[in-house]
């Protein structure tokens, strides 16, 4: 099944980017969830550590590019649906903490 660029929904794929994106910018932020995150994943922050562009760049352009190939092949959804799963059971476990 092929599917040609003028099929897919081009708005959608941006909204979903642009709200994918805007969560996972709050939810790792200190003021969120970030120090439970760190806690959870052990990581141990430097004192003179500075965030940059690329942390916020690289999910931006992989959530884009996963979306726009769900929006070109549905049959990947299913596989979609398990990769949630998995990550709601990590965000249970650092919720719990």
């Amino acid at each position: 099944m092929s599917i040609s660029l003028t099929e897919i929904d081009w708005l959608g794929v941006s909204v979903g980017t642009i709200a994918y994106s805007a969560f996972c910018g709050i939810w790792h932020r200190q003021f969120a969830f970030g120090k439970k995150w760190e806690k959870a994943m052990g990581f141990n922050r430097p004192k003179n550590w500075k965030e940059t562009n690329i942390y916020y760049v690289v999910p931006l352009i992989s959530c884009f590019v996963t979306l726009a190939t769900l929006a070109a092949n549905p049959m990947l959804y299913a596989a979609l649906l398990l990769v949630k799963v998995s990550k709601f059971q990590i965000l249970f476990s650092v919720l719990s903490l």
